[in-house]
Order: structure tokens, then C-alpha cells, then sequence
């Protein structure tokens, strides 16, 4: 109950706030709608000249661009703000007062700037879903939409864990922004087909991460008996086994955390 309070009053001040700069929660939206339109432009040129990429047709591709998208709205939505200060926090020493809570800087540390209010962008994304699978005439059911969710969520819990471990990269470099920017790059091919892992093996390590997270929820919609498939096996694993680890990293990283920023 006490964590559930907590959250309520993070979401209240941040709607708070939001609501106090309309200007800024509107240009938000518009850039996730014109980041949507580029990225849909971007593929629809492709498919002039293609009638599939990779053996992905334009409708399948509009749903891994959207799924792309949820992602992206739902970790920006959750974690973004929260995580991006902790390396500022960090720096000035301010760590120190979290570590004082009494009920868990790990938790405050990554929700205290919730914005729910951004989760208003999902809904043209989730119509670009629903168009597109009445186009493939796929009908996804109960167990298509909760394994969808479920896999959705995963990817999220795994860019919200290397972003918590990127950002205490703080405790040991001064400046960590060039290791910010590869995190950054790691996402960047996350509306790429997963066929594109076959074509890239020189990039493999870098962009298996990228792929797989907007590839896997995808795979499940558009056909439900890839749930029990190795790679959905896998990502489960492989998203607990990242958060758990930046659980580790964290705590390890404060054993080396100089208090008041000294």
C-alpha cells in the first residue's frame, strides 16, 4: 500500500505540472505523431519498389513500426525522466538522501517522474495496429492480446534495466554521455525486421537487442504459436535475467559511490 501511495502522489504532481505547461505536453505528442509519419514514409518508399521487405509485408511492417512506438511511449512514459537524472543526481550527490528512504531508493529512484499524461500517444499507434491486422485479416484473440501486453511489458523491463545500468555508469565515469549514446544506438534498429540479423552478422551483437524487443511482441499477434517458440523462451529469460542484473550492477556500483559528491 505504501509503494501504491507513493506512486499516486508522483502521478498527481507530474499531471500537476503537465497540465501547468499544455504547450510542451502538446509538442510531445505531435513529435511522437511526426517521428510515426517519418518512420511509416521511410518503409512506404521501400514497398514501392518491394511488395516485401524481408518477407514482412507493408501491413506487418506497420505494426512492428507502432509496436515500436508503444515501447518507446510506455518506457518514456514510466521511467524516462526518473532515469535520466540519476547520473545528474549522482554527480551532485544528491544520491544520498534516496539512500536514506526507508523503503527503497531503487524505487524512488526510477518513479518519481512518472507522466501518464504521454500515454495519450499510444492511441494512434494502437489504431495503426488494429487497421493494419483488419488489412491481414488476423484475428488475435484474448490469448494474442495478453501475450502481446505481457511481451510488451517485457521490453520495456529491459530497456528501463540497461538504462538504470547505464545511467549509474555515473559512479565511476565523470562523463558518461558517450555511454548514453550507445545506448541510444542500440534502439535505433527496433522497427527492423528480425530478418535483418541474418544480413548484419558483423553487427550482430549490437543490434540483436534493438531488433528483438519490438520483434518478439510482434510475433505473437501475428501468430499466436510463436508464445512457445525458443526466441519468446528466451526473451523472457533474457528480460529477467537483464533486470536482475542491474539490480546487481546497482548495488555494486554503490560500494564505490563517493557520498555527498566528493
Amino acid at each position: 500500500m505504501y509503494y501504491l501511495k507513493i506512486v499516486k502522489l508522483y502521478i498527481k504532481y507530474s499531471i500537476r505540472i503537465k497540465l501547468n505547461y499544455k504547450t510542451d505536453f502538446y509538442i510531445e505528442i505531435l513529435s511522437y505523431l511526426i517521428q510515426l509519419f517519418m518512420s511509416l514514409i521511410f518503409f512506404e518508399v521501400i514497398f514501392l519498389r518491394k511488395s516485401q521487405l524481408l518477407g514482412w509485408s507493408v501491413n506487418q511492417v506497420q505494426i512492428l513500426v507502432a509496436t515500436t512506438f508503444i515501447i518507446n511511449i510506455l518506457y518514456d512514459s514510466l521511467f524516462s525522466e526518473s532515469v535520466s537524472r540519476i547520473s545528474r543526481i549522482i554527480k551532485n550527490g544528491y544520491l544520498d538522501q534516496y539512500l536514506l528512504y526507508p523503503h527503497g531508493y531503487f524505487f524512488h529512484l526510477s518513479l518519481n517522474k512518472i507522466d501518464l499524461l504521454r500515454l495519450i500517444s499510444l492511441l494512434p499507434m494502437i489504431a495503426l495496429i488494429v487497421v493494419s491486422l483488419n488489412k491481414l485479416d488476423i484475428d488475435i484473440g484474448f490469448i494474442g492480446i495478453i501475450s502481446y501486453l505481457i511481451f510488451l511489458l517485457l521490453a520495456v523491463a529491459i530497456k528501463f534495466s540497461l538504462a538504470i545500468m547505464i545511467s549509474f555508469t555515473a559512479v565511476f565515469i565523470v562523463q558518461n554521455m558517450a555511454v548514453k549514446q550507445f545506448f541510444d544506438s542500440l534502439f535505433t534498429p527496433l522497427s527492423y525486421p528480425i530478418q535483418i540479423l541474418s544480413r548484419s552478422k558483423l553487427f550482430f551483437p549490437i543490434l540483436v537487442i534493438g531488433v528483438c524487443l519490438s520483434n518478439i511482441p510482434v510475433a505473437t499477434i501475428l501468430d499466436y504459436t510463436t508464445i512457445l517458440t525458443t526466441n519468446s523462451i528466451l526473451f523472457i529469460i533474457a528480460s529477467i535475467s537483464i533486470f536482475l542484473l542491474s539490480i546487481i550492477f546497482v548495488k555494486f556500483s554503490l560500494n564505490y559511490y563517493n557520498s555527498g559528491g566528493e
